[in-house]
């Protein structure tokens, strides 16, 4: 039985990367089909230094840029600091990427970023657990045509080779 989700499931959309640089940054990489911060102490001072940097260097660019300085680096510095904060204090936040929000490794994808948050940050570690809970569930992902090529689920829980000559 999967574990309670400690966190709010969010799709990042176009709109969640525009206003988040740190999360477009975060989700470029086409095998990351969701992330999620670590809720820890570091965590909460990182992204509180972020923060901090992010007015900090507001007030050192203000000679040159003026008064837009600080949403500017607020925007590009400061928001990867809030929603690191907003994850450490509030409900905690697991990013799914859009094409994955509805595909049916779906709960896979936040399973693994929830034991990711409960503080195991060791990948074997965490597909280790997640293979006692959903293996028998998904016993031919690599011969499924609904699951991209790209998705690094089928090389953890699946049975069999994966077919390369498949696209998403």
């Amino acid at each position: 039985m999967p574990m309670r989700r400690p966190a709010k499931v969010l799709h990042l959309s176009l709109v969640l990367r525009i206003l988040t640089p740190s999360l477009l940054l975060r989700s470029a990489s086409k095998n990351a089909i969701g992330f999620a911060f670590l809720r820890t102490i570091e965590t909460l001072l990182a992204g509180f230094m972020s923060l901090l940097s992010s007015i900090l260097l507001g007030y050192l660019f203000y000679s040159t840029i003026g008064l837009a300085s600080f949403p500017l680096f607020v925007w590009l510095v400061g928001s990867a600091g809030i929603v690191m904060i907003a994850h450490c204090v509030g409900p905690g936040y697991i990013f799914v990427k859009s094409l994955c929000a509805g595909c049916k490794l779906r709960p896979i994808i936040i399973e693994h970023e929830a034991v990711h948050i409960s503080g195991i940050s060791s990948e074997a570690e965490v597909w280790r657990r997640l293979k006692g809970i959903f293996n028998n569930s998904f016993q031919n992902l690599a011969s499924d045509y609904e699951v991209c090529t790209f998705c690094p689920i089928v090389d953890h829980l699946g049975k069999h080779g994966r077919d390369s000559s498949r696209s998403c």
